[in-house]
């Protein structure tokens, strides 16, 4: 009698791909498929940006082709039965990923890709004022940004022209904000962080840090560095004034309520060298896999941008507190800024400035539960009551099950 052989999931990641994203996808808790990572960081990032922010990389079940041939070399000899999905589509739009679209198509193979929504992202009013902001303050010499909008416009609409016969959305959006075309099938998940708040053991300890969630800013806003791109604008000067006001904040808080204050710095950034030697040398860094690990047990969560790792802090019903200044504010686009704004007023999220050196009292960590709990539910958990008890791992393997196996 023959041995079934296990069915094959493969991803396609344009970035280093790290211990921290086998966690987030929830990998680990598929046993009984192959899981296989394409690693395809050296065909679509620079080399400035890997070697600044050198994170925990996953050994297991990670291929890291040197070029883009060599991928295709490889993908080519795949059974059409692969399930692949496919990140390289929205994330950047470059003639490659255009080009693994095509040959992902004629593969025929069953193509999955996120469409997951996390945080408040507010419509913008693209008026008249909107626009000559956009073109006479913030870009108006910046060649490079003219040129890669000009580029991401024409390859988006390429891309939407190739259709694949099987292809599948992973979604944590309610069928009213649901805006597909040429569906075929809709794969109901939640919230990356929503779904690993369901795996954490939530035993809550005492209270006694701080944890702010650093995602970078400003000296990274944007990933600068990531696709070879660059922000004529930006004013480095201004970034280690941030940077002295911000460590002389924790300093002060420390202090007032004899706290310590935990660094959780994004994924990127953990194990990273350069980052543990130029950033907030004086206080700890939280470097496992799971941030919940963190926010579960701290006291308050504090940020300076909006991460979607405030998920946790939502989650878990921790007061947020948002570090601003003059010079942060200059650091954000306009689209940036009104993010910052809506997300701030939808959880009453209290402002403190930097610049006065402004350190709060006791009475500002208190939440609205009832403004938490709507953002759960509007960003985080999928609005199908079947699954919400239910991890991304579980409902992805049970929607395979039920469709293709």
């Amino acid at each position: 009698m023959t041995r079934k052989m296990k069915k094959k999931i493969i991803l396609l990641y344009p970035l280093p791909f790290t211990k921290f994203n086998y966690f987030q996808y929830g990998f680990h808790l598929i046993k009984k498929m192959k899981i296989e990572i394409h690693d395809l960081s050296n065909s679509f990032i620079s080399n400035k940006f890997k070697k600044k922010w050198q994170s925990q990389k996953l050994n297991k079940n990670v291929i890291i082709f040197k070029n883009f041939f060599s991928w295709i070399f490889y993908i080519t000899k795949e059974s059409s039965d692969t399930f692949v999905i496919n990140e390289t589509h929205y994330s950047t739009y470059s003639i490659k990923s255009l080009l693994i679209r095509f040959i992902l198509l004629i593969k025929n193979f069953v193509v999955f890709f996120y469409d997951i929504r996390d945080v408040y992202d507010p419509k913008v009013k693209k008026n008249l004022k909107y626009f000559k902001a956009k073109i006479f303050k913030e870009h108006k010499f910046d060649l490079y940004f003219w040129l890669n909008s000009i580029k991401k416009i024409i390859l988006s609409n390429l891309q939407n022209l190739i259709i694949f016969k099987k292809e599948v959305i992973l979604t944590n959006k309610s069928k009213n904000t649901q805006n597909f075309k040429n569906l075929k099938l809709i794969c109901n998940i939640h919230s990356f962080d929503y779904s690993n708040f369901l795996k954490s053991k939530n035993e809550k300890k005492n209270k006694n840090f701080f944890v702010f969630l650093d995602t970078g800013f400003p000296s990274f806003i944007g990933d600068r560095l990531l696709l070879n791109s660059f922000e004529n604008n930006f004013d480095e000067n201004k970034a280690q004034d941030y940077n002295y006001k911000i460590n002389f904040f924790f300093s002060l808080l420390e202090k007032k309520f004899k706290k310590k204050i935990l660094i959780v710095p994004h994924p990127k950034l953990r194990g990273s060298r350069f980052y543990n030697e130029y950033f907030y040398k004086n206080f700890e860094k939280f470097n496992k896999v799971n941030t919940n690990d963190a926010v579960k047990d701290a006291y308050c969560v504090i940020i300076n941008t909006i991460t979607t790792s405030i998920s946790f802090a939502v989650l878990n019903y921790k007061p947020i507190i948002f570090l601003n200044s003059k010079n942060s504010q200059s650091f954000r686009n306009i689209n940036q800024r009104l993010i910052v704004k809506r997300t701030l007023n939808s959880l009453n999220i209290k402002s403190f400035s930097l610049d006065k050196s402004d350190v709060p009292s006791k009475i500002d960590f208190k939440i609205n539960k009832n403004a938490y709990d709507k953002y759960k539910f509007k960003f985080l958990q999928n609005p199908d009551v079947e699954i919400s008890n239910e991890n991304n791992a579980e409902n992805f393997c049970n929607f395979l099950k039920k469709n293709f196996i």
